[in-house]
């Protein structure tokens, strides 16, 4: 008989949405969403603009407060499906795996974890926990091979984890030349390398580490300037840092950026940099790599990326980095 799907994701991320109405198109599935306003919160990004792209999918918003609610257990417990699909989150998927095995139902773990080293306590704590519960699910499904060979250091079987490659839904395009121009004389770019990065201006982006390896490179040579797309929480730091290097004049904190005048970016520039760091956890993939890379670009990352480990070729495509290493950026750049 058909197999019947119950799908729990924290929120429908406006990226995934392809993915969901392909699987809706093969499958008898439903979709659980647990933290719908993630991608605001998280990202800056409003979902509900996104909703109409999801009409066709069956979902479900279930607020959930620590991975738990009333009415999300009863749907655990109560809904008829045959495989259940969650992430490694704790401790929502306490529940989730101790209902699939009271119902005998299969649970596949759809995770971008990998090894982190995280320190804490509480996280040292689970291992035992993890380890356990990778070793008894029906399956895994992981972006890279860097998070492959973590869930098989826990414990899962090297033959139930299956790689399922980030891909992103943001292809060249065909980019206007006069935003191009219009970029490009705003910034007085004419004769400059531009160096771009795009993402979430937080502590565990390392964006301070790009500034200080741009800051060097700049001391040396002038027909060079740096771009930095996003907001977030480090911006204020992020302008002192500028500031202290005396590097106002090259740096450009430009803020958000909608998709169309992103295109242009990409295609304007010479490099893109994600200088990510491991705060708590590293970056699970970073899709401005698949991004930059399909508008033709060569990338620099840290090995705090995910991605970086199967997208970058060394010296071919661009260089994986050691992360918090201001002067392999300099280097790299």
């Amino acid at each position: 008989k058909p197999m019947r799907i119950l799908f729990i994701h924290n929120t429908p991320m406006w990226y995934r949405i392809p993915f969901f109405k392909l699987l809706n198109e093969s499958y008898n599935i439903k979709f659980i969403f647990t933290q719908y306003n993630i991608s605001n919160e998280r990202y800056g990004v409003d979902i509900d603009k996104y909703l109409n792209n999801l009409s066709q999918l069956n979902y479900e918003i279930i607020k959930t407060i620590h991975g738990y609610s009333r009415s999300y257990a009863k749907k655990l417990l109560f809904d008829d499906y045959d495989i259940l699909v969650d992430s490694l989150e704790f401790p929502s998927i306490l529940l989730t795996y101790i209902t699939s095995k009271l119902r005998n139902r299969y649970i596949i773990l759809w995770s971008e974890e990998w090894d982190w080293k995280d320190k804490r306590l509480l996280k040292r704590l689970l291992i035992p926990f993890k380890k356990y519960i990778v070793s008894n699910v029906s399956a895994i499904l992981v972006p890279g091979t860097k998070h492959r060979d973590f869930f098989i250091e826990l414990g899962a079987a090297k033959e139930n984890v299956y790689l399922m490659p980030n891909a992103t839904n943001y292809p060249p395009k065909s980019v206007k030349q006069e935003i191009i121009n219009s970029i490009q004389n705003e910034y007085q770019l004419k004769n400059k390398k531009v160096i771009l990065y795009v993402g979430r201006l937080k502590e565990r982006k390392g964006v301070n580490y790009l500034i200080r390896g741009f800051a060097h490179l700049w001391r040396e040579r002038k027909d060079i300037i740096l771009l930095i797309i996003g907001r977030g929480d480090e911006k204020e730091h992020l302008e002192c840092l500028i500031s202290e290097l005396k590097c106002n004049d090259a740096v450009r904190l430009l803020g958000y950026v909608d998709d169309e005048i992103l295109a242009a970016y990409y295609s304007l520039c010479n490099v893109c940099v994600i200088p990510s760091v491991v705060h708590g956890i590293g970056d699970p993939w970073v899709f401005t790599l698949n991004e930059a890379m399909s508008f033709g670009k060569p990338v620099i990352a840290t090995d705090a990326v995910g991605a970086a480990y199967d997208l970058i070729e060394s010296e071919e495509n661009g260089y994986m980095i050691p992360e918090r290493d201001d002067i392999a950026i300099y280097t790299a750049l």
